[in-house]
C-alpha cells in the first residue's frame, strides 16, 4: 500500500514515514495542503494521512476538494473535541485519530482500513439469513424474533452489519449515532456503553459482537462464505 503523509511537523512526519516502511508500506511525504495538492496532481495514493491543522489551508479544506477522488483518509490531529471527528467523518474520512497516539494502535488502524477496503474490492457482502434488518421500520430480527433497538442502536448495529466481519472504529460508530440526535452523544464512551446494550438484548448471540483492541467493533457472525 502507498501511503500519502501530509503533517507540517518534520519530525513526527518522519517518525511516521519510518513506523509506516518498517510495516512494508511505501510512504510519500507533504508539508503542507499545497504540496499535497501538487503532489496528488501527478500521483494516487492508496491512503492518505493528513493532519487538520495545517499552515495556510487546513486538513479539512484540503478533504473538502479531494474528497470525490474516493482516497481514504486518517485524520490525524491534535483535535480532540467531538464536534471535529464528527466533521472530519462528514467530510467522508475513513478515520479520525487523535494526538499523542499510540504507534501500534495506528498501525491497527491502517491495517484494518486496508483489509475493509481490499474486502470492498474484492468480493460483496453475504448475507446472514438469520439477521433481517428492516431500513424503514427500524427494526432488526434475528432467528426470527424482533430485537428491539432504540434508533442510534439500529444505526450501530447497521453499521457493523454492513463491515463485518472486519473492525470499525469508534469514531465512525460514533459518527453514525451523530446522525439519530447530536444531543445523545457526547464522547466515544457513549459507544461503549450502547455497544454493551446491544450485546445484552442480543442473548445468546452477544458474542457476534467483538471487542478490537485499539480500534473498536466488529460483527462476526460466523456465517461468511466465499461466493
Amino acid at each position: 500500500m502507498r501511503i500519502l503523509v501530509v503533517e507540517d511537523d518534520p519530525s513526527l512526519a518522519n517518525l511516521l514515514k519510518i513506523l509506516f516502511e518498517l510495516e512494508d508500506f511505501t510512504v510519500d511525504v507533504c508539508g503542507s495542503a499545497e504540496q499535497a495538492q501538487q503532489h496528488l496532481a501527478a500521483n494516487t495514493p492508496e491512503l492518505i494521512i493528513l493532519d487538520v491543522n495545517l499552515p495556510a489551508l487546513s486538513g479539512f479544506d484540503l478533504q473538502r476538494q479531494i474528497r470525490d477522488q474516493g482516497i481514504p483518509v486518517i485524520f490525524l490531529t491534535a483535535r480532540t473535541h467531538v464536534d471535529d471527528r464528527i466533521l472530519g467523518l462528514k467530510l467522508g474520512a475513513d478515520d479520525y485519530v487523535t494526538k499523542p497516539f499510540d504507534n501500534e494502535e495506528l498501525v491497527l488502524r491502517v491495517r484494518a482500513l486496508a483489509k475493509r477496503l481490499d474486502r470492498s474490492n474484492t468480493r460483496p457482502a453475504v448475507a446472514d439469513p438469520r439477521i433481517q434488518l428492516s431500513e424503514e421500520q427500524r427494526s432488526l430480527y434475528v432467528d426470527g424474533t424482533k430485537v428491539d433497538l432504540t434508533n442510534s442502536e439500529f444505526q450501530l448495529f447497521r453499521c457493523l452489519y454492513g463491515q463485518r466481519p472486519d473492525a470499525v472504529s469508534r469514531d465512525t460508530l460514533l459518527a453514525t449515532m451523530w446522525e439519530v440526535g447530536p444531543d445523545e452523544v457526547y464522547s466515544t464512551r457513549a459507544v461503549d456503553v450502547q455497544i454493551q446494550r446491544i450485546r445484552k438484548k442480543l442473548g445468546a448471540h452477544r458474542d457476534w459482537i467483538k471487542t478490537v483492541y485499539g480500534l473498536g467493533y466488529s460483527l462476526d457472525t460466523g456465517s461468511e462464505e466465499t461466493p
